[in-house]
């Protein structure tokens, strides 16, 4: 989908919403960077939430790709981040994690 299009449906999606309900915006992209960039159009048009996917294209394998990729969108904005996975989609499999406290 074009990028102006996408974005319009950004723009119209919340403009109806008017935060009366959750409105998650979508991030599923190609890279981090890409990523990054959704999160940021997604805060300038007004959205507290998005869900973020593992990159399309790139299966990421290890533990430190996740966390990376994660990490990076969660400090890119202040907005609630959900974590999503679509494994037919990306070839990745969201390992379950628990660091212990050092």
């Amino acid at each position: 989908m074009p990028e102006d299009l996408l974005n319009r449906m950004f723009e119209i999606a919340i403009d109806e919403v008017k935060l009366e309900v959750p409105l998650y915006g979508g991030v599923i992209e190609t890279s981090t960077p890409r990523a990054i960039d959704r999160i940021k159009s997604l805060e300038s048009f007004g959205y507290k939430r998005f869900v973020v996917t593992p990159d399309f294209y790139r299966t990421l394998n290890t533990e430190d790709e996740f966390f990376r990729l994660f990490g990076n969108c969660r400090d890119t904005s202040n907005m609630d981040m959900t974590i999503y996975n679509i494994p037919s989609c990306t070839n990745s499999y969201i390992p379950l994690v628990a660091k212990k406290n050092a």
